[in-house]
């Protein structure tokens, strides 16, 4: 799914106060005063696994904070394969929630946990298009830090079953990528079996 150019004064894309996991998703162009495409309230619970999160903005103007993601007091939040570059006002705040994040997940700033950090550059997100699919997705462009930096056991298990979101497969190369798109060599040789009449 693609949750895109949308407003709100607490979470731009989503805003959440149940229970909620989030695969193989890219959030963009989301805007508000907190939590720019993400807002996890204090009585929500929210996972995000391989989902790609830019270009949204928190309205700092206002002192808004977490362009990305906003994980409220009391919230809990686990982050697995997400990727996050240049959200506006911070990718992540977490405002005394907890949040569980590791080195799958990848971030052009220090404000995500133990994300591994990359410059935006390293991680070459490109513009959303329609790259295959049904929905806008952010290619990942060539020699990006996200390619095969992934987890392959949180790929294989749901809500991403071995799928991205254009539906397809992961891996496509030694090791899943981090985020919503798999990159796809198309210089690389043709490896399908051929078989002749």
């Amino acid at each position: 799914d693609t949750v895109r150019n949308n407003i709100g004064s607490n979470g731009g894309g989503i805003y959440n106060a149940g229970i909620l996991n989030i695969g193989n998703s890219t959030f963009y162009g989301n805007s508000s005063g907190t939590g720019g495409a993400i807002y996890n309230a204090s009585t929500g619970s929210l996972t995000s696994i391989n989902n790609t999160i830019s270009n949204n903005l928190a309205n700092t103007d206002s002192g808004g904070y977490g362009g990305g993601i906003w994980n409220d007091a009391g919230g809990t939040m686990t982050l697995q394969n997400t990727l996050l570059v240049a959200n506006i006002g911070g990718n992540c705040h977490f405002y005394y929630g907890t949040i569980t994040t590791d080195a799958s997940n990848m971030a052009d700033d220090d404000t995500c946990g133990l994300a591994t950090q990359k410059t935006t550059a390293q991680i070459n997100l490109v513009t959303a298009a329609y790259n295959g699919g049904s929905t806008y997705t952010m290619a990942l462009g060539t020699l990006s830090a996200a390619i095969n930096a992934g987890d392959d056991n949180v790929c294989n298990t749901a809500p991403v079953q071995a799928v991205d979101q254009r539906g397809a497969q992961r891996p496509n190369g030694s090791h899943s990528d981090v985020g919503a798109y798999e990159y796809v060599d198309t210089a690389a040789p043709d490896t399908k079996i051929l078989t002749h009449p």
